[in-house]
């Protein structure tokens, strides 16, 4: 191949890929992240610290406690419309 074909090649390419749209590639409609909840967090507690001051106040409640993982707890939030 000639040297100015290459050339000719590598711009036909180039503008080949800059004239994609990226709405393409792009799902419009993602799929949502399976086994994720929108009313539960994890919260750790600094060590030696009691929360259920703050979960009270919150009126969140804490579902399940992992003692082994520093504390780490499971959280359920109060629904949205409070």
């Amino acid at each position: 191949m000639a040297p100015g074909t290459v050339a000719v090649v590598c711009g036909l390419l180039l503008i080949a890929a800059t004239a994609t749209p990226p709405t393409l590639f792009a799902q419009s409609n993602p799929p949502s992240p399976a086994g994720l909840r929108s009313d539960r967090i994890l919260v750790k507690p600094k060590m030696g610290l009691d929360l259920s001051a703050v979960h009270a106040s919150l009126g969140t409640q804490v579902l399940r406690v992992f003692p082994m993982i520093g504390g780490l707890q499971v959280v359920q939030l109060p629904p949205a419309d409070r």
